[in-house]
């Protein structure tokens, strides 16, 4: 039992019942006294007698108050001092106990998401029952020609020759410019006109 325990449960209980009893033993010295002091005849004598009783009595009662009294103010000393240290480890283990929290916390968001997810059941893509028949893919030819009468260009046809129409242009491959006047009327000026144009072989 440590001195803490042993002063509530044994020290101060026994402390306030000895004033009890004090007490009583005060009420029985007060009627002694009184009937003492009207049945002597030595008045005086009685008195005395009062008086020293009396002071035995409340010397009596003032120590056992002063040691209870004593007993309790050691009793405060010992709480006081028990609630300090439970004061530092409180302020020494939180940080800690608030970080175990997070961790705990944190351990139970991880394991929220590895818990299996049931995702929902969609209709599966499923092929026509009836496709549709497609044409067999063959291979064209590329007509190089089927844009030559589109635009202001002159066509030059592969009889002709001499500088006005051709004589300008440099053939590269089979391709090459052509460079041609025309003639405007109603008093326009003759213009030239530019076009980059296949060549007959």
């Amino acid at each position: 039992m440590s001195e803490l325990e042993q002063l509530q449960q044994r020290d101060i209980p026994a402390g306030r019942q000895v004033l009890r009893d004090h007490h009583c033993n005060l009420l029985r010295v007060a009627d002694y006294c009184e009937s003492n002091y009207l049945q002597a005849s030595d008045k005086r004598k009685a008195l005395e007698e009062t008086m020293a009783l009396t002071t035995q009595s409340l010397a009596s009662v003032t120590y056992q108050v002063s040691s209870l009294a004593t007993t309790f103010l050691r009793l405060l000393d010992l709480q006081a001092a028990e609630l300090r240290k439970v004061e530092a480890d409180i302020s020494l283990r939180s940080p800690q106990r608030v970080d175990m929290h997070k961790e705990k916390v944190s351990r139970r968001e991880i394991g929220s998401l590895t818990v299996s997810k049931r995702f929902l059941s969609y209709q599966k893509i499923m092929s026509p029952p009836n496709p549709p028949s497609l044409e067999p893919y063959y291979r064209k030819p590329l007509n190089f020609s089927v844009l030559d009468d589109i635009g202001h260009g002159i066509k030059v046809s592969p009889g002709l020759g001499g500088g006005s129409h051709r004589g300008e242009g440099a053939s590269h491959g089979r391709w090459g410019w052509v460079r041609g006047w025309g003639e405007g009327g109603g008093g326009v000026l003759p213009f030239c006109v530019t076009k980059w144009v296949m060549m007959a072989p």
